[in-house]
């Protein structure tokens, strides 16, 4: 079922001396849930040092991809920039459009079945620009577009975690939480579709050099209607995009 999730991996990079809330969310609430209530959820906690470590861990999550038979949730407990990217322990960092590229080769090896939590400031710019040309990074991601507090990012992970491993769904644990909460869930189907529509829109508004829309559309309605053209002309060029970017259901 859509975001059912069986395995969970935290990865927490914070600055020695800063409050381990990625730590915290995963001792005191997700593996004491598990444990306590006996759910069959894996999970595993990385305290990254660095990039490179990272890299590594991915590297070997991509490896040992088969073993994942079921929906995989990536949870990011790090600082965020909104104009750099994610940081590490040593101060460096992972600018957003790459980060989508490495969420994306693991979505890819899953089949779509990748969902991504960012604890972090401005976790939505890791995907404020989709780019219609390569397949979408994660299947649902929960992020902020803003900057988020210590406390903030506690209380409303801790819900919901909480309520995902009661409910065993990602998407359904959002009704947990705070409604004034920052943190929200976007479906990359979703996100994605309305970029193309956009793109689309502007294409047509914009035309092209050799009137070849413009041609299209006449051609065509003369069979069926100029309204009736032009939703056709759209989701052929909907429909072309989706098949090249899209996971297909």
């Amino acid at each position: 079922m859509e975001g059912d999730i069986n395995y969970i991996i935290v990865f927490q990079s914070l600055p020695n001396g800063e409050e381990e809330t990625g730590r915290e969310i995963y001792e005191d609430c997700i593996k004491r849930r598990i444990n306590l209530y006996n759910k069959h959820i894996i999970h595993r906690f990385y305290d990254i040092s660095d990039k490179c470590e990272f890299y590594s861990i991915i590297n070997n999550i991509k490896k040992t991809i088969d073993f994942f038979s079921g929906n995989l949730l990536f949870h990011f407990e790090m600082h965020g920039n909104k104009d750099s990217g994610i940081y590490f322990k040593d101060n460096s960092y992972i600018e957003w459009r790459r980060v989508a590229d490495i969420l994306r080769d693991v979505n890819v090896l899953t089949g779509n079945r990748l969902y991504v939590t960012f604890a972090t400031c401005y976790g939505r710019y890791f995907y404020a620009e989709p780019d219609l040309h390569k397949k979408i990074p994660c299947h649902g991601c929960i992020s902020s577009s803003k900057e988020v507090s210590t406390s903030e990012i506690l209380e409303d992970f801790s819900s919901i975690f909480e309520c995902m491993i009661d409910k065993g769904n990602i998407i359904q644990a959002l009704e947990c939480v705070n409604s004034k909460t920052k943190f929200i869930y976007k479906d990359m189907e979703s996100h994605i579709i309305s970029a193309f529509d956009d793109f689309i829109n502007n294409l047509i508004k914009r035309g092209d050099e050799g009137g070849c829309y413009d041609l299209l559309k006449k051609k065509l309605g003369e069979k069926i209607g100029e309204d009736m053209a032009e939703l056709e002309i759209k989701n052929h060029l909907r429909e072309k995009l989706y098949r090249n970017t899209l996971f297909n259901k």
